[in-house]
C-alpha cells in the first residue's frame, strides 16, 4: 500500500531499497574510518625493498653495457684484422686515401706484408704497410679506454702475407702457430684469435 512522503506517494518496496542503500553506505563509511594508515617501519620496509630492487636493475643493466661493449669492440677488431688481411692477399699497396702517393704505391716496388701492431698502453691498434724497401703506417683504430687490452706475448707480432703465403705469427721472434689480443671489461673478457693458417675468429672466456 503506498505511503505518503512529502508531496510524493512512496511504494513500500521503494522505501525499503532507500533504507538498503542508506544502510549500505553507512557501513563502508564506518569501515573506512576504522582502517588505519602505514606505520613509520611499514614504510622504510617498503623503501628499502625499493632500493634494493633499484640497484639489482641497475647492476645488471650495467653489466649488460660492458658485456656489449667488449663483445663491439672484439667484433671491430676482428673485422679491421680480416681486412688488413684481405688487402695483403689482394697485393693492395695504397689502401687508404689517408695514404696517398706513399711509397709502397710503386710499381717497382713489391708488397711483403701487412704488420699489425697492437698499442695494448694506449688501447689501439693499427697496420703497417711493409714493401721492398718503405714502410707506410696507417692510420690508428681506439678500443674503448674502459677495456683493458692484452696479448698472448709481449712482443707479439701479426704478418699478413700476399697469395699462397701463410699468415707470420710471432712471440719474442719466435714463430708461433695462433696468437691472441684480450679486450676485458669489467665482467667479461674477449680473445680474438689469428693462426698461421689465416683464421680471425673471436670468443669469450669463461
Amino acid at each position: 500500500m503506498p505511503i505518503l512522503s512529502g508531496q510524493k506517494l512512496v511504494t513500500r518496496d521503494q522505501r525499503l531499497k532507500v533504507d538498503k542503500s542508506t544502510h549500505f553506505f553507512s557501513g563502508l563509511r564506518n569501515r573506512i574510518s576504522n582502517l588505519q594508515g602505514f606505520t613509520l617501519i611499514e614504510l622504510l620496509i617498503v623503501v628499502a625493498i625499493i632500493g634494493i630492487l633499484s640497484t639489482i636493475v641497475l647492476a645488471n643493466y650495467n653489466s649488460f653495457g660492458t658485456r656489449q661493449e667488449v663483445k663491439n669492440a672484439a667484433g671491430k677488431l676482428k673485422s679491421e684484422l680480416r681486412k688488413y688481411q684481405n688487402f695483403a692477399i689482394s697485393g693492395q699497396k695504397n689502401p687508404t686515401a689517408l695514404a696517398p702517393g706513399n711509397g709502397c704505391n710503386d710499381n717497382a716496388k713489391t708488397l711483403d706484408s701487412y704488420l699489425i701492431e697492437i698499442d695494448t698502453s694506449n688501447n689501439r691498434y693499427r697496420a703497417v704497410l711493409d714493401c721492398t724497401t718503405d714502410t707506410v703506417n696507417l692510420p690508428y683504430t681506439n678500443i674503448p679506454s674502459s677495456l683493458a687490452v692484452t696479448t698472448s706475448c709481449a712482443s707479439m707480432e701479426i704478418r699478413f702475407k700476399p697469395v699462397n703465403e701463410n699468415t707470420e705469427l710471432t712471440c719474442g721472434g719466435t714463430a708461433v702457430g695462433s696468437v691472441y689480443a684480450q679486450l676485458t671489461g669489467s665482467s667479461v673478457s674477449y680473445r680474438v684469435y689469428i693462426t698461421e693458417s689465416g683464421e680471425i675468429y673471436d670468443e669469450r672466456q669463461p
